[in-house]
């Protein structure tokens, strides 16, 4: 298979919209019900993105610190020079909220292009990847990408956007080396960072540009060493992994790779470690039926059962995603179907997010009652779940939302959209109980 160039954006999915070893399988092919959007909701735009060199287009969706603090990424235009892309903070400020630039990408070996979430670490600093940028003579000429690491002023800062200071912890490079992060940053036990590119690696020569594969930074006299965990080689192996991967307590790296599989229609894989290496098992090939998923855009969440939750962007009754469960069981793992009645022909393309309950939450990119997405809750019951519309996006108040949401502990909700609002560039949105 020869797949066309891509930049950065390979996160951004609006042109496909606008077009439109042992593993046990129950698929629950149930056509579940749909509580329409609650009343007690309350939607409420915390920003507005203004757009131009910047605040432009934020896929990332949010993530949230111990004390409530929100961080995210922009993508920024096409084609920078100087504005290209960002990462932000934004925070509770009595009734209100202020947000803050905490570093604007200048698209040289600082990297371009964030379009991952961050990852917090335990002393607040921040971890991430640029899609493009780092080395510039390669990967079409935009760069390969970055793994960076910001860090607050040494010093206080009196302003209220105070820049936090950049290290460019690795850069990739061109073919034949893994290149084009589509995912955030992991960490596993021992403090190494985990994560993968979409690119890169085996096949990736002529006009192809590789299947992509995982790969692990491991903290070493005062800088970082790069070794290649994984790389994929398409077909039953699954390729194109484009989320942040997940790390179980017992070492394995879990994610889902958004083509190839034996189905063609994207795959979960596991990687564990063996002797001296790591070897690969395919958890699960998608299908792309009524009663089976396509294209998983984003990563998995686990409960401490060790169950794995994930969702796709098409398949599913309506050809519109589905959100699905990998529950352990003997060598393999049983697929389930959660629910697959979206409509609006794209999915959600959200990581999910778990509550103490056991309820879900996460975003669909179209559907809902205007077709702009929607914000969903599923609830679990006797032998299945119940989704609840919890918020209807419109081009006025935000639209298309396409990054993980992160939940307080109050139970408020908060994402991104990629379009709509004040200025039509997308906002910051905050959905409360």
């Amino acid at each position: 298979m020869v797949r066309q160039p891509m930049r950065a954006s390979i996160f951004d999915i609006n042109l496909r919209a606008e077009m439109l070893p042992l593993v046990s399988l129950t698929v629950l092919a149930i056509l579940l019900a749909v509580v329409p959007a609650a009343q007690a909701q309350t939607y409420t735009v915390l920003h507005n993105f203004i757009g131009g060199a910047d605040e432009t287009n934020s896929q990332s969706g949010l993530t949230i610190s111990p004390s409530g603090q929100l961080y995210g990424t922009t993508l920024g235009p096409e084609q920078c020079t100087a504005g290209c892309g960002t990462v932000y903070r934004i925070s509770r400020a009595g009734t209100g909220w202020i947000f803050s630039t905490l570093y604007a990408f200048r698209g040289g070996t600082d990297g371009s292009a964030p379009g991952a979430p961050v990852a917090i670490a335990a002393d607040g600093s921040l971890y991430g990847t640029t899609g493009n940028g780092g080395l510039l003579n390669g990967c079409y000429g935009s760069g390969c990408g970055t793994v960076y690491h910001l860090q607050p002023p040494a010093t206080f800062c009196k302003s209220v956007s105070c820049p936090w200071n950049e290290t460019v912890l690795y850069r990739f490079q061109d073919c034949p080396s893994l290149n084009l992060p589509g995912g955030g940053v992991a960490f596993d036990r021992s403090g190494n960072i985990v994560a993968v590119t979409g690119e890169g690696g085996l096949g990736c020569q002529d006009d192809n540009e590789g299947w992509g594969g995982v790969y692990e930074l491991t903290p070493s006299s005062g800088g970082w060493t790069y070794q290649v965990v994984y790389q994929f080689s398409a077909g039953f192996d699954g390729c194109t992994p484009l989320s942040t991967p997940l790390v179980n307590q017992a070492g394995n790296i879990l994610g889902t790779n958004y083509e190839c599989g034996a189905n063609g229609a994207g795959a979960v894989y596991e990687i564990s470690p063996s002797g001296t290496g790591w070897s690969e098992s395919i958890l699960y090939s998608f299908g792309q039926t009524q009663t089976d998923g396509a294209e998983p855009f984003a990563g998995l969440i686990s409960d401490s059962a060790g169950n794995l939750y994930g969702t796709t962007a098409y398949g599913g009754l309506n050809g519109s995603g589905e959100v699905f469960e990998l529950s352990p069981a003997g060598s393999g793992y049983t697929y389930s179907v959660l629910y697959n009645n979206f409509s609006g022909g794209v999915g959600s393309t959200s990581r999910l997010t778990m509550d103490a309950a056991g309820n879900l939450y996460g975003v669909q990119y179209l559907g809902g009652a205007n077709n702009k997405g929607m914000v969903f809750k599923l609830t679990p019951g006797s032998g299945s779940w119940t989704l609840s519309d919890l918020h209807d996006f419109d081009a006025s108040t935000g639209s298309n939302p396409i990054g993980q949401v992160a939940l307080d502990a109050a139970g408020n909700l908060y994402g991104t959209t990629t379009q709509g609002g004040t200025n039509g560039n997308g906002v910051i949105w905050e959905v409360t109980p």
